[in-house]
């Protein structure tokens, strides 16, 4: 049996159990399709736990209400099972095994202990499977997402039968499904904050290379701190593949009502299934309708959250959301818009101070030297340089405030951060490979980034309280130094550790724009025109200890867009 296969019958053995029992047969065999063994497999699950807990279809939980059906627990408190865990209370008891806390006397911590009898399941392969559902599960480590410890035997002695041992991380609360049930939709400032926690989850999951393929209210725990605080957590791997297979897998998993178009028809199925799952998630929350027909109608919700949440939910997988964490900081960047509105006046601005833009005109019909990379909402996007390699080309994407990097040859758009702020004058280094830029904290603060150019090792270069301005000009040439305009003057950061370096009576604080000379001797930049009062710019030069020189002086503006070396030198 392949794991696709066995998850496949836990599908549809959950979906039955949500039914009548009088309905129950008919649907099997309707979902089974005319297979005999599946249908067998199912009908002998469902026998099995008429009295089902949640075993196999989705991890274990502290209950809200404690067990009290009766039954008689396998194993005592008190029992030491596998030579490793001391049973301190029975939680929970289905027809193929039993939920106990435990003590792990390996960890020295509580965990949940689900108990699954030798024989339930189906077939001899279950240890099998279930390992290799454990495999996957173990891969993620984060605090909202139900960490999977081990899978072990116990070895049955006398009168003490034996089971498959799967120990798990404690919960204490209820699921998503449950609060929904009971207090039905949230207002969307209650909503936002276990979204966040939800959504970190799946990325942690997808960051290891996992699909979780069931995204669903009751596959999230609402878990309970000690200090009264909830803390979403996300539940059941049990369906998940691995992202390097998904691409080759064929197989519908999930549960109906917030499968992705793809999964439900059995196509191969990518991270963008969760993407869609999520979306449902949060619609369901907020009380809209979920797709198709999606619907928000009478909802009080931020600007912009039905915008993101249609994008969740596109047919097209590649035209949904990359990440999980996209949709959370589109989310989040909707409900605090304050500082975009003043950024976004700053880029009016500023595009209208430097003019630099391709803008359509008739002359641009037919050139052969033009081609057009991409057609944004100038509201949206916002392009800040080059690669010096001419392969990237970087921008901030206003809807979120992130930096971004366009691919030249293909137009893809490739998201770097993911956060609340805002991204502003983003440089390249000299190798391409990583980039410089401002990022706002609020309006009268900001601080200065450095990230990888493939989105990793994101990392502040320099940040001192009250600083409202710090602005990324250029590296040096051999990638050791940013010279950078700090309030009004220009500083020399270190891109190592952030050192400054104050370049005062070099270059007066009434310049702007400045790159590095070729050879890194010196710069070029814009200075004011002395003998007028209007906003017009000559271009001077000077040595990093020197005296600045004229190149071009003009009474018309003279505004530097860069520097290289001629023949002449």
């Amino acid at each position: 049996m392949t794991p696709e296969r066995w998850a496949r019958i836990k599908e549809v053995f959950a979906d039955a159990l949500e039914r009548q029992p009088e309905e129950r047969a008919a649907y099997i065999a309707e979902a089974a399709a005319g297979d005999e063994d599946m249908i067998r497999q199912v009908h002998r699950m469902i026998t099995e736990n008429e009295r089902e807990s949640g075993l196999l279809a989705r991890p274990i939980f502290v209950p809200a209400t404690p067990a009290g059906d009766g039954r008689v627990p396998r194993f005592p408190v008190s029992a030491e099972l596998a030579r490793r865990f001391r049973v301190v209370r029975f939680i929970a008891q289905g027809g193929m095994g039993e939920v106990y806390e435990a003590e792990d006397l390996q960890l020295g911590e509580r965990v949940a202990l689900k108990t699954i009898r030798r024989g339930a399941g189906p077939g001899g392969e279950l240890l099998e499977l279930l390992k290799k559902e454990v495999q996957l599960a173990r891969r993620v480590t984060h605090p909202n997402v139900c960490r999977i410890y081990d899978l072990v035997q116990h070895e049955g002695a006398g009168d003490t039968p034996g089971a498959l041992l799967l120990s798990m991380e404690l919960l204490h609360g209820q699921t998503l499904a449950e609060r929904l049930e009971n207090t039905g939709p949230m207002r969307w400032e209650d909503v936002l904050p276990i979204v966040v926690q939800i959504g970190a989850g799946i990325q942690a999951a997808h960051a290891a290379g996992i699909i979780h393929g069931d995204l669903k209210p009751a596959n999230i725990m609402l878990a309970r701190s000690n200090d009264g605080s909830s803390r979403a957590v996300v539940m059941d791997f049990g369906v998940a593949l691995p992202a390097a297979q998904s691409g080759n897998t064929v197989g519908r998993g999930g549960t109906p009502g917030y499968l992705a178009p793809e999964q439900a028809a059995g196509q191969a199925v990518s991270s963008a299934a969760d993407i869609y799952s999520f979306g449902v998630i949060v619609a369901e929350m907020i009380g809209a309708t979920r797709p198709p027909g999606f619907k928000a109608d009478g909802v009080r919700l931020p600007a912009g959250w039905a915008r993101v949440l249609e994008r969740c939910f596109d047919p097209d997988p590649e035209k949904r959301y990359a990440r999980a964490a996209d949709v959370v900081a589109s989310l989040s960047a909707a409900a605090q818009p304050r500082w975009r509105s003043w950024t976004r006046v700053a880029v009016v601005l500023a595009a209208a101070a430097t003019g630099i833009a391709l803008i359509k005109h008739n002359w641009t019909a037919g050139n052969p030297v033009l081609r057009q990379l991409f057609t944004e909402n100038a509201s949206t996007e916002f392009v800040w340089s080059v690669s010096p390699d001419g392969r990237s080309i970087a921008e901030t994407l206003w809807d979120t405030g992130d930096l971004a990097i366009r691919d030249v040859a293909s137009g893809r758009l490739k998201r770097l951060t993911h956060g609340n702020g805002g991204a502003w004058g983003a440089v390249f280094s000299t190798d391409s490979k990583r980039l410089v830029y401002r990022w706002y904290l609020s309006r009268t603060e900001s601080e200065l980034r450095i990230i990888g150019a493939d989105g990793k090792n994101e990392r502040v270069l320099y940040n001192k309280p009250g600083l409202a301005y710090v602005y990324p000009l250029d590296w040096s040439p051999d990638g050791k130094s940013i010279l950078t305009q700090m309030g009004r003057s220009f500083v020399l950061v270190s891109a190592a550790d952030g050192t400054v370096t104050p370049l005062n009576g070099v270059l007066p604080p009434t310049g702007e724009g400045a790159r590095f000379t070729p050879d890194g001797s010196g710069f070029v930049f814009n200075m004011t025109q002395q003998e007028t009062k209007a906003s017009l710019f000559d271009i001077y030069r000077s040595g990093i200890n020197g005296v600045p020189q004229p190149l071009v002086q003009h009474p018309a503006n003279d505004t530097l867009i860069g520097c290289r070396r001629t023949a002449a030198g």
